[in-house]
């Protein structure tokens, strides 16, 4: 029972660090699909400050992405990170950067088991007027 124990300890003792660098590793990538569109429009950067951020975490995805533990989709998360960063130098649409990052994230929460929770809590009067609204007529 010890053994199991101490076993348990170790294992959340390692997997907090990960969970911890994962949850920022989603967050850079969140932020570039979200804010790149105020660096680059129509191909033209319009905000240097903004584009070169864009840069800077576009770099700190690719590394962080090289710490992750080994999963057969480490590598193509790798190569995708490869062409946000080409395609941030090429200055490609925010759509084309946005559906890209969407699917890193998507990829990076179903491989390595992320719970993904809500920011803040939902509105439980908005969800019961939809609800009975919507839902409930349907079902009758």
């Amino acid at each position: 029972m010890r053994t199991i124990l101490y076993l348990f300890a170790l294992l959340v003792f390692i997997s907090k660090p990960v969970l911890a660098e994962t949850q920022q590793l989603l967050q850079l990538i969140d932020y570039v699909g979200v804010d790149y569109s105020s660096a680059v429009q129509d191909g033209q950067i319009v905000n240097n400050t903004e584009y070169e951020e864009m840069m800077d975490f576009a770099a700190g995805i690719s590394l962080q992405l090289e710490d992750l533990p080994k999963h057969k989709i480490k590598l193509e998360l790798v190569g995708q990170s490869q062409i946000l960063s080409q395609w941030i130098q090429q200055k490609k649409s925010a759509d084309n950067v946005s559906r890209l990052t969407t699917q890193m994230h998507r990829n990076i929460i179903n491989a390595y088991k992320i719970m993904v929770v809500p920011r803040k809590q939902p509105d439980l009067t908005r969800l019961n007027n939809f609800f009975w609204n919507n839902v409930h007529h349907a079902m009758v």
